[in-house]
């Protein structure tokens, strides 16, 4: 075999072994599960005695976070009790020289390798440790762990051994271990690119939460995921705050959450007028902030000592903002001097606009619920004065023209509760006489009620029952209602309004029943047909309510006038008695049904050949 043939060998083993750790890595499904499989494959690929994975911490330090290796004895080193979370400052100890500084110009790492790494690297830290742990510390290659728009951290192998034998390592090993650096860096990129999908993803969703009146939403629970996700262990902010502006104009803090080691304390106050801060002027300009070093401008920032007191170094805030009108701003911190690169300020902007956007269609359904309620009110005091008022007048009127007769009436009573003053005989004549007198003025009453047929003319029964419904669309946001037309139900002719006011009357004692009941699944279901009863044909319309059912002992008063379920929302006791007269007048029936637990269901039928057009 050929140099030439033994190098392509030699490739196509390393681009197998490279496509194997490949494989191995890209189905980790999380970093713990990553780092453990990672660490495992770089030893057994580059037979070294410890490798370690160590990533960049909200303090700005890159801090071990797995651990693979034996000690002199050949014993598994345990990570929890060796050195457990070191953490170096960039381009400190071997570790961190492959990390940039924060004032560098370039915001990648490179790799750094030492076959004498005692002689060549006298600043190691815990020099002594690998020492005492590993019983010689020959070579070592770091190689940073770089991402889209920086380094995440780094991978650090120590003591090369082959049979035993501690060998330098070569070329080839440090550019193995920079494709293997690459490959996580893309994994955990695609961890975060996965995390950021799944905020959008949930944000989203309570978008969508917002259109089913089913769910409690509540807006304090959107700020409390925004500000809490921010600050979890993916990413370097160790404070997020939303604030909101009152009706005072005053930027007044929503939600706020923290890291571990960030105290409240030295925060004088949680709302700021406009003019006061920093937060305040990203609100006014409606335009993003961010700040990398806070030293230098920390006047412009109200809580000065509680920034001092707890480290913080870098700030970025933005507007909470549809378009030209913000709604509050999103502010975070960090805990060292950190770049915001455009895809961040990217991610927290698409987050800020979410978070807006929640809040103004949560807000505008708010406001509609208001009106809606205000309306539904008015429509409440409207029908009930309505009501009032057309039974007073006629009671006016029948008082004022039977004034005398009732002054006689009470007269006879009065003879009746004498016993001395008339006979058994007479008492019965006055009774009869009296009762007669009643039944005349009910029918009289009645007849003021009847349909008239002056305003007769051809009626779309559904036509009619969707207009009625559409009278209660305020009444859709809480209660249900289904309607099922039958099609094949011609016109007729008939006062279209009267049979108007009887369906009002229906679907709005529905409403009544349902409110009554105070159940989370309110509705009311709508139907029309023709039915058949005793060989006649009839329109008919159903309106069934799952309120409050009516009980067996007033089934018998319902239709009677002077009877009302609810006088305290203005009942008068008179549209049941008004409706049926008036059905009843074109030769149909009203009747109903009512069952406890399931509520009540009335039936209004007209006659169909009567008045087919």
């Amino acid at each position: 075999m050929t140099q030439a043939q033994q190098d392509k060998k030699k490739l196509q083993e390393k681009l197998r072994n490279l496509n194997q750790i490949n494989q191995k890595l890209i189905v980790c499904k999380t970093l713990k599960e990553l780092t453990t499989e990672a660490l495992k494959q770089i030893r057994h690929y580059l037979n070294v005695q410890l490798a370690s994975i160590f990533l960049f911490n909200k303090d700005g330090y890159i801090q071990r976070c797995g651990i693979d290796g034996v000690d002199q004895n050949n014993n598994l080193i345990n990570s929890k009790n060796w050195l457990a979370n070191k953490k170096y400052l960039p381009g400190e100890s071997f570790s961190g020289k492959a990390v940039p500084s924060p004032d560098a110009e370039s915001t990648y790492g490179e790799p750094h390798y030492s076959n004498q790494i005692m002689e060549e690297y006298k600043d190691i830290i815990d020099v002594q440790f690998y020492l005492k742990k590993l019983g010689q510390f020959k070579n070592g290659i770091s190689v940073p762990l770089n991402g889209v728009n920086g380094t995440f951290g780094t991978i650090e192998v120590f003591n090369k051994i082959d049979n035993n034998i501690l060998i330098d390592f070569d070329n080839d090993d440090v550019y193995i271990l920079m494709l293997i650096g690459t490959i996580i860096s893309g994994i955990i990129e695609n961890f975060r690119t996965r995390n950021k999908l799944r905020i959008y993803n949930e944000m989203t969703e309570m978008l969508i939460k917002l259109e089913s009146e089913k769910n409690n939403f509540m807006i304090q629970n959107v700020y409390q995921f925004v500000v809490d996700n921010l600050v979890d262990s993916t990413t370097p902010y160790k404070v997020a705050i939303i604030r909101i502006v009152n009706d005072d104009k005053e930027l007044e803090i929503a939600e706020k959450a923290k890291s571990e080691d960030i105290s409240w304390k030295y925060r004088t106050k949680d709302s700021v007028k406009m003019g006061d801060n920093i937060g305040a002027e990203v609100f006014q300009e409606n335009e993003p902030l961010n700040i990398q070093n806070i030293g230098e401008k920390l006047d412009m920032f109200f809580h000065k000592k509680w920034i001092k007191k707890n480290k913080l170094q870098s700030f970025i805030c933005l507007p909470l903002s549809l378009g030209d009108e913000p709604v509050g701003t999103l502010s975070v911190y960090v805990g060292y001097k950190h770049k915001f690169y455009n895809s961040e300020i990217y991610f927290k902007k698409n987050v800020a606009l979410l978070t807006a956007g929640i809040f103004a269609i949560d807000r505008y359904k708010n406001q509609l619920k208001q009106t809606q309620s205000k309306l539904e009110h008015e429509r409440r005091k409207f029908t009930s004065i309505s009501r009032a008022l057309g039974f007073d007048s006629v009671m006016k009127n029948f008082l004022h023209k039977y004034k005398n007769e009732l002054i006689e009436f009470g007269y006879d009573l009065h003879q009746l509760s004498d016993e001395s003053q008339k006979s058994n005989q007479q008492k019965r004549r006055i009774i009869q006489n009296r009762k007669n007198w009643i039944d005349s003025r009910v029918q009289e009453m009645k007849e003021v009620f009847q349909v008239t047929h002056d305003n007769l003319g051809p009626v779309d029964v559904n036509e009619v029952i969707r207009a009625v419904v559409q009278l209660f669309s305020s009444t859709r946001n809480r209660i249900k209602i289904e309607e099922q037309y039958d099609l094949t139900i011609p016109l007729i002719e008939i006062d279209g309004n009267r049979i108007k006011d009887v369906i009002y009357n229906l679907i709005d004692n529905a409403v009544e029943a349902i409110n009554e009941k105070n159940k989370k699944d309110k509705s009311i279901n709508i139907t029309t047909n023709i039915v058949t009863i005793d060989e006649i044909q009839y329109i008919q319309v159903i309106i069934e309510d799952n309120g409050i059912e009516i009980p067996n002992e007033l089934k018998e008063t319902v239709f009677e006038q002077g009877y009302t379920s609810h006088p305290e929302s203005g009942g008068t006791g008179i549209g049941l008695f008004v409706s049926r007269e008036i059905i009843s007048d074109y030769g149909g029936k009203l009747s109903f049904t009512s069952q406890v637990g399931k509520g009540t269901t009335f039936y209004m039928c007209l006659p169909l050949k009567r008045y087919q057009i």
